[in-house]
């Protein structure tokens, strides 16, 4: 199994996640960190073990401006769209909305906008959150505004603009201005963005 995968198709999460890395993921072969690694079996095992061995629907991959979208599995009572998510933030801290990880969230109103707008969904999106340190899992419901989708796919497709021309000049976007700063603190690209960055080579809006 290789852990990044080249293709050509855009998905909303080599938009919502650093456009720099997902350059260089389609670019060259990466090897992943030990600790991507373990992240993402704990992600597979908790998909395997709560949703597929009771054969929960997943919708289809579908786009909307060539930018794709598939959402984890539909609930069985009433076919809304929901998300499957492990975290080792302790469910005390959650209560907030504000501190709920941005990147769920923008993950969640994309896949709102793009079914809202071909299959007519509400506006709102069921997130199932195992807390791996307590070995709980929890239940929440959002509900967003038609401006916040929107909002949301605008800077979508700005960042797919970039991404886009970055293919096209062969240059990657700017290293670092397009990544959280938690995304670059353990980032296996790390050194090749320091090195991209002092020689000046690459995309400039």
């Amino acid at each position: 199994y290789r852990f990044y995968d080249k293709r050509t198709e855009t998905h909303l999460s080599d938009l919502i996640y650093c456009i720099t890395k997902t350059y260089w993921k389609n670019k060259m072969d990466i090897k992943p960190s030990d600790q991507d690694i373990r992240y993402w079996i704990i992600g597979l095992g908790l998909e395997e073990v709560l949703l597929r061995s009771i054969d929960i629907p997943q919708p289809e991959s579908t786009q909307v401006d060539n930018i794709w979208v598939t959402p984890d599995y539909t609930m069985l009572l009433d076919d809304a769209l929901a998300e499957l998510k492990s975290t080792r933030i302790y469910p005390d801290k959650l209560g907030n909305p504000k501190e709920w990880p941005e990147t769920w969230l923008e993950q969640m109103m994309g896949y709102v906008y793009v079914h809202r707008l071909l299959k007519n969904k509400p506006l709102d999106y069921r997130l199932a959150v195992f807390y791996v340190g307590k070995a709980e899992l929890q239940g929440r419901r959002f509900i967003f505004t038609e401006d916040e989708v929107k909002t949301l796919w605008r800077k979508m497709l700005a960042r797919k603009a970039i991404l886009d021309n970055a293919y096209a000049a062969s240059l990657p976007p700017e290293p670092f201005k397009y990544a959280r700063e938690w995304e670059c603190r353990h980032c296996v690209l790390r050194v090749i963005c320091d090195v991209t960055k002092s020689t000046g080579v690459y995309l400039r809006e």
